[in-house]
């Protein structure tokens, strides 16, 4: 039997082949493209000739038909007209695909195995459709969860029937993404052009709302207004202990507060105290749970945060990892894993590194982890986990190496037992003001103790009885004006965007990779922040364009796009009802396309390669204005969260 295997890249292509056959060859049938050739018996002893094509990402892209370029027509044709765009495939790749599928009886497709790489699937089939229907070809689909030898062995013995309605959902993306793409950036450059210097200004469906998100939290940042609050608080020990390292604080029962002459007279009151007594005490035990698995977003902000590296980096380090068959698939909606999922395999071979021995001979349970997520999208992959193999990790840098530590540690610690603190809070009385202080022990440092990251200790006070009298060291006042919000990162900005519903678990990191490239945010020691024109492209369009700049529209084309993908909707109607939608929206745009010259000239920007932003106090009033009506940033945890 003669089949034809495609995969994404030469890469895992030589993987697939090196693993399955005991022989390969290869020769070069065109400029930078080779086939493989090698024969593999699968463990029925049939023996299946394989030839092995690798392509590079996408063979096919959109671009406009002749009629339809700059300047050749008002851009919002582009949307009108189904016609105006096409996708072009690589000549090359066609000429190849159609030779080498004449002498092959099956085609499989190894491409990623997930809705982007279906979509790549979808474009080999396109060219080959004529063919494979002549000739009643059989197409199967191989979806492995790892590049480790079992389940490549496992993928290929048990191919699926091809089924292209994630490839659907993901072509529908790329088409919507094509209008903006095309016509906004077009409408929004022409007429930016007529009162500024502009060479292009990009827009995209979800390139603009990640950028809103940057720079609503930038102007919340430099517009913050400070403002002072003071904390009253006691330095205590016990009568008989002198040891300075034994003082512990407590806190007037007040909290923090807003006038400086309440406090000061307080002090005054409370100058000359020198003994302090306990009125009450009470101990609670606090259980944490184990963290929830890692899908792809969570997993790149927590290496983001961890390594000090940006989002792009951080998933290009799991991608690596898992070409060498030390992680499982990169890329997945899901923090659940499916209920017979080889747990108890895994951690067995994990328990060959020596470093994690201590720790998986006191999980609490190695067939299920403690705290298990939820199912998302509609692809089937598990959370992201290390596959067991320890083989290998000598060949990895030191920053991969890293990498497999922390993503190898949380997996571990999902089987772990909770985290149990006791927490004690002591009410006091110091000339009849009340106090309060808090102490936390550690009880258990359970699943904590694989987050070898995690080094905050609990700060403990001493054991204490009720009406024991304290030895007042001092009585202070501290100043602390509020902070303003902190700049986005890499790591909250990942978790900002899933909780929108804006992206995809691959596209996010290039997305704000985009945004750095195209000078509308830079990057300063880890914080993302907004340019002038970054500023300026959210600043002018936001108050006339609100459904494309927030993230409603791009979350809707999400939604709708899943459901074809469930093969809940059609392609085609879901395609055309979203371009009534966008026509209306572009339509809107339009029509206010003044008002947007006017803020362009307002804003007076000199010149597109602006990098540095000069906090132009105008615009900063008008953000500020604006923000004031568009939706907030969702709730995100901070980078000091631990889970």
């Amino acid at each position: 039997m003669k089949i034809l295997v495609i995969g994404e890249k030469t890469s895992q292509v030589k993987i697939f082949a090196n693993t399955l056959c005991s022989r390969v060859t290869n020769s070069k049938i065109s400029k930078y493209i080779y086939e493989y050739h090698g024969v593999w018996k699968n463990s029925k002893g049939l023996a299946h000739n394989f030839t092995f094509l690798p392509l590079a990402g996408h063979i096919s892209n959109i671009d406009t038909v002749k009629g339809y370029g700059w300047g050749e027509c008002p851009p919002i044709k582009i949307v009108y007209d189904p016609k105006a765009l096409k996708f072009i495939d690589k000549k090359n790749y066609v000429t190849i695909l159609r030779r080498l599928m004449k002498s092959s009886d099956e085609l499989w497709l190894a491409l990623d195995p997930d809705s982007e790489g279906d979509n790549i699937a979808l474009e080999v089939v396109n060219i080959l459709k004529s063919t494979i229907k002549k000739r009643k070809i059989p197409v199967r689909r191989i979806w492995n969860s790892s590049l480790t030898k079992t389940e490549i062995i496992r993928s290929f013995e048990k191919p699926l029937a091809w089924n292209d309605l994630m490839a659907w959902g993901v072509q529908g993306r790329r088409i919507i993404d094509a209008w903006l793409g095309f016509a906004g950036t077009r409408e929004v450059t022409r007429a930016a052009r007529a009162v500024a210097k502009v060479k292009v200004l990009s827009v995209g469906r979800v390139q603009l709302p990640t950028l809103y998100f940057i720079v609503q939290r930038d102007v919340s940042h430099e517009t913050f207004k400070s403002r002072d609050r003071w904390r009253l608080y006691a330095s205590l020990s016990e009568t008989t202990n002198k040891d300075r390292s034994k003082y512990f604080e407590a806190n007037h029962i007040n909290g923090l507060f807003d006038d400086e002459k309440i406090v000061n007279k307080l002090l005054d009151k409370l100058i000359g105290s020198n003994t302090a007594e306990v009125v009450d005490i009470k101990n609670k035990n606090t259980n944490q749970l184990p963290p929830k698995p890692l899908n792809t977003t969570a997993a790149v902000s927590l290496l983001s945060r961890l390594m000090k590296v940006n989002a792009k980096k951080a998933l290009d380090l799991m991608v690596v990892l898992y070409s060498k068959g030390l992680l499982s698939y990169p890329r997945t909606e899901n923090a659940r894993f499916k209920d017979n999922f080889p747990h108890k395999k895994i951690l067995s071979s994990l328990l060959t590194h020596k470093p994690f021995l201590p720790l998986i001979k006191n999980i609490k349970q190695n067939n299920q982890v403690v705290v298990n997520g939820k199912k998302k999208g509609v692809e089937d992959h598990d959370p992201i986990h290390p596959t067991g193999q320890v083989t290998g990790l000598q060949s990895l840098d030191k920053q991969q190496l890293r990498a497999w530590d922390i993503l190898s540690r949380y997996y571990i610690s999902l089987f772990m037992h909770d985290y149990i603190q006791a927490v004690v809070k002591v009410k006091l009385n110091i000339a009849d003001e009340l106090f309060l202080s808090e102490g936390r022990t550690e009880i258990q440092k359970g699943w904590k103790e694989a987050h070898n990251w995690s080094t905050k200790i609990p700060k403990s006070i001493p054991l204490l009885s009720v009406k024991q009298i304290l030895r007042v060291v001092s009585i202070k006042i501290q100043k602390k004006p509020t902070l303003p919000p902190k700049r986005l990162t890499d790591a909250n900005l990942l978790l900002a965007m899933e909780s929108a519903n804006i992206g995809t678990k691959s596209s996010r990191p290039d997305i704000i990779q985009k945004l750095v490239d195209r000078n509308y945010v830079i990057r300063k020691s880890r914080n993302l922040i907004s340019t002038d024109w970054g500023r300026a492209l959210i600043a002018s369009l936001s108050p006339i364009w609100p459904e494309i700049v927030t993230p409603s529209f791009t979350a809707h084309v999400e939604k709708l796009m899943d459901e074809v993908a469930k093969g809940n909707d059609s392609f085609n109607v879901m395609l055309n009802t979203l371009r009534k939608e966008y026509i209306d929206l572009h339509s809107k745009l339009i029509g206010k396309i003044g008002e947007y010259k006017s803020l362009i000239k307002r804003m007076n920007l000199q010149s597109q390669a602006t990098k540095l932003n000069t906090q132009n106090p105008m615009m900063l009033a008008l953000l500020e204005k604006q923000f004031k009506i568009l939706p907030e940033i969702p709730n995100i945890p901070s980078e000091s969260d631990e889970n």
